[in-house]
């Protein structure tokens, strides 16, 4: 039998090319139809580092049992009064260990499109057999959450995407501090766009966390502008200089302007060395500009959620350890 024996770089282009496919043909939306939206756009705060979060009033209204974990669908009040009224209620699903005691909590967070829990169910898959818990957090203009007249998860314009940005950031924040009121160990984590917010929501509370992160980007910047995603663009009308103006208004949700977690030790950063849609340089300026060691995997950014969908399930059992 004759083996492959073909070097690393060949396999790395072959999934980078899956990338490049999957964006190029995959049925999309575009995004920002409506342009800028109201020009005063939502930031991130640098005080909630040290403001202490509400833990929200969950209310449970549907519960069962799947294998080894209990779920529990529950809403609550957003606390970032600023999304419109359509988007304020909450969506969260606890999955909770069925047979032993939770011994931690970690909030994970959806990707770009990811509207539904299941997907993020597929990658903590074994969390709840290491007595972990998890919370996932429908994003505000995803799902039941979406504005009216918004069609799937392409958002209308540039205000309702910062709008979602900081909303998730102070939503996480919020749950964070209702799974602290359960047990001291707590974290949040993501994958994509997810661990981007992760990445934000980890520095923006005023006590340590884990936190994991898989093909985080720095910036929606270097998603958009920087990849294949740029086309998802082509037709929001920003007039001139929108792009420029759009590149640096996303610039302004950066993970590299904000400090680093208050312990880096309980972060853990898992690359994705073939991806063509985040950088793989990302993960490696998050990990200097926080001191974090990066574990890699020879994986793109769609192939990681084919082949090793148990990369972040295996990195926060880790973490919590």
């Amino acid at each position: 039998m004759i083996r492959d024996e073909a070097p690393a770089w060949y396999h790395q282009a072959r999934l980078r090319w899956l990338d490049e496919t999957y964006v190029r043909f995959w049925p999309r939306r575009p995004c920002f139809t409506d342009g800028w939206g109201p020009e005063v756009h939502p930031k991130i705060d640098e005080s909630w580092r040290t403001d202490e979060p509400a833990a929200p009033t969950i209310r449970w209204v549907r519960r069962l049992t799947q294998g080894a974990s209990r779920l529990s669908e529950g809403l609550f009040e957003s606390p970032d009064v600023e999304l419109p009224a359509e988007c304020r209620v909450a969506r969260v699903l606890a999955v909770e260990p069925r047979s032993r005691p939770t011994r931690g909590w970690v909030v994970v967070l959806a990707a770009w499109g990811d509207e539904d829990f299941s997907t993020r169910q597929r990658l903590i898959r074994g969390i709840n057999e290491a007595g972990i818990g998890a919370l996932l957090l429908e994003n505000p203009f995803y799902g039941g959450r979406r504005r009216v007249g918004q069609r799937g998860a392409r958002l209308r314009s540039v205000h309702d995407f910062l709008s979602m940005g900081r909303a998730t950031v102070v939503e996480a924040r919020s749950l964070m501090a209702w799974a602290r009121q359960r047990d001291e160990r707590v974290g949040v984590a993501g994958f994509s766009m997810g661990a981007q917010m992760a990445a934000m929501s980890a520095v923006l509370v005023p006590w340590p966390v884990r936190v994991v992160l898989v093909a985080s980007a720095i910036s929606p910047a270097r998603v958009f502008f920087d990849g294949p995603l740029v086309a998802d663009l082509d037709a929001a009308p920003l007039g001139d200089g929108g792009f420029e103006r759009l590149r640096q208004v996303m610039q302004t949700f950066s993970v590299l302007d904000l400090p680093p977690p208050h312990d880096p030790t309980l972060a853990r950063l898992v690359g994705t060395r073939a991806d063509a849609i985040v950088p793989p340089e990302d993960t490696r300026a998050i990990a200097r500009h926080w001191g974090a060691s990066t574990r890699w995997i020879d994986d793109g950014h769609v192939s990681a959620l084919i082949r090793r969908p148990h990369a972040m399930a295996q990195a926060i059992c880790d973490a919590y350890a």
